[in-house]
């Protein structure tokens, strides 16, 4: 079975599971889902075996019915077993090892609640964060020379990326760490990532590149050339020494910033945020993020997932309670442009529908490329690349709506189990803003009342725009 039907088969597994009563099969099931979303992927591209709002989904449902599997517990990788060399350089791992983070979908959740339940009574300061969607990388220096680096991902073990690292730090100065850190072990965990801005350069090595995130895993390919590699960036955002300690997680990023050099996730400082207040600090905080990370004009560097929100003061955070799995004081909000309901597909053809006033363009997607069958004057056609050896679309001389013959297979799975053949566009004038063309990735956020709305890769959504009355000529027929 292809990745799109194990991606359908999941989404109605999903559908069909009593969290009050699932049965021993159920969880196993499950827990294989899970391993096979961690292990089945495409490499070379970074292509998942579900996307990330299915699997989210699938551990949100094991943590519901099942919280003791062993799955739950995520530890960071030291490398591959031949990598002997980085195997040296673990000490710093094996006391302070990786912990996961709680997320908050929503203000009104039970995780929200277990963060209320802990927080201080008096007026407390927070740390906003960018949560980067990348690669988990963790640097270590010896004697503040560059040494090892290791990586963790959703979809590959843990392996040595010791010369793609050595490219990057090179490139930006932090082989070495300088005289002020002393002799000895450290460990800088961070992300790699692709930046936006780098995204088409990326695609001009690999076209198949769909993300900011798959384009990690592309450029970072132990084949990858230096100049693919030079595309990543490193941001860093946990330091472990021996006998230095921070007393703030502002204090902790001004150091891997002004002392080390390092980029760091960016940040925001909010003072003195009392219990009662802090849901609405919290909708109001990541409004004023949103119109910062989202700007149009000057939009944030790296594609982010979520915000992380961890009180500032180290003392107060370990008194809040220092869990296994996760500790309490801090985490993260996947709510507004951050909620996990974004997905994408690839574009099958445009179907226009007559309002009005104008044309209204609708995408016809796909978990696949090319995966629309086609039968136009007794030929058949697989795909829209297969149609395009004959047909000019843009001349307007064939309407592939009508010729369709797999519609119904069509589409793309969500986590709610249903599926997504159709993206409106509303405005001509958008399938440019949104670079659409066959085959192109479309992204789209589902869910809740507003139902299926287009959107850029970073989750911002389209402002509203006027439609441009020559581009509906253009396309029409397409």
């Amino acid at each position: 079975m292809g990745l799109k039907g194990i991606e359908f088969e999941i989404s109605s597994f999903l559908g069909s599971i009593d969290v009050t009563d699932a049965t021993i099969e159920q969880i196993e099931k499950l827990e294989d889902y899970i391993r096979d979303a961690n292990t089945v992927a495409n490499m070379k591209t970074g292509e998942t075996l579900v996307v990330d709002a299915i699997y989210d989904e699938m551990i949100d449902v094991l943590k519901s019915i099942y919280p003791e599997s062993e799955l739950l517990t995520e530890l960071w990788e030291t490398g591959d077993e031949s990598n002997t060399e980085g195997a040296k350089y673990t000490a710093l791992l094996e006391k302070n090892p990786m912990k996961s983070i709680q997320t908050v979908k929503s203000l009104d959740s039970k995780e929200m609640q277990d963060y209320l339940d802990v927080y201080p009574d008096e007026p407390t300061t927070l740390h906003f964060s960018t949560k980067l969607n990348g690669w988990g990388i963790r640097l270590v220096y010896q004697d503040r020379e560059f040494v090892s680096a290791t990586s963790r991902a959703r979809a590959s073990a843990g392996r040595d990326l010791t010369r793609q690292l050595s490219v990057i730090l090179e490139r930006d100065g932090l082989l070495e760490l300088p005289d002020t850190v002393g002799d000895g072990l450290v460990e800088i965990r961070g992300e790699l990532v692709l930046p936006l801005y780098n995204l088409q350069s990326a695609r001009e090595f690999n076209p198949t590149i769909v993300s900011a995130f798959s384009g990690v895993s592309s450029m970072a390919r132990d084949s990858a050339s230096d100049e693919e590699v030079s595309l990543l960036d490193f941001v860093a955002y946990k330091l472990f020494i021996d006998g230095l300690e921070f007393d703030t997680q502002e204090e902790l990023y001004l150091f891997l910033e002004d002392d080390l050099g390092f980029k760091t996730p960016t940040y925001w400082i909010v003072d003195d945020v009392e219990k009662d207040e802090l849901l609405e600090t919290l909708e109001d905080t990541l409004e004023e993020i949103a119109s910062d990370i989202f700007d149009e004009e000057e939009p944030y560097d790296y594609f982010t997932d979520g915000i992380i929100v961890q009180v500032n003061d180290y003392d107060t955070y370990h008194s809040m309670g220092d869990g296994t799995k996760y500790d309490m004081g801090n985490i993260a909000l996947k709510i507004g442009n951050w909620r996990q309901d974004n997905y994408f597909g690839y574009v099958q053809y445009i179907e226009y529908s007559k309002g009005k006033s104008k044309l209204s363009p609708v995408a016809i997607i796909s978990a696949r490329p090319n995966d629309a069958e086609f039968e136009i004057h007794g030929n058949y056609y697989k795909g829209i690349d297969d149609v395009l050896t004959d047909y000019d679309l843009e001349a307007g001389n064939i309407n592939l709506a009508v010729h369709v013959t797999n519609y119904k297979e069509l589409g793309v799975a969500t986590a709610s189990g249903n599926s997504v053949k159709r993206v409106p566009l509303y405005e001509p004038v958008n399938l440019f803003r949104l670079n659409v063309k066959p085959n192109s990735v479309l992204h789209f956020k589902y869910g809740g009342e507003a139902g299926v709305v287009p959107c850029f890769e970073d989750g911002s959504l389209l402002k509203e725009t006027k439609g441009v009355d020559y581009i509906e000529t253009m396309f029409e027929g397409y």
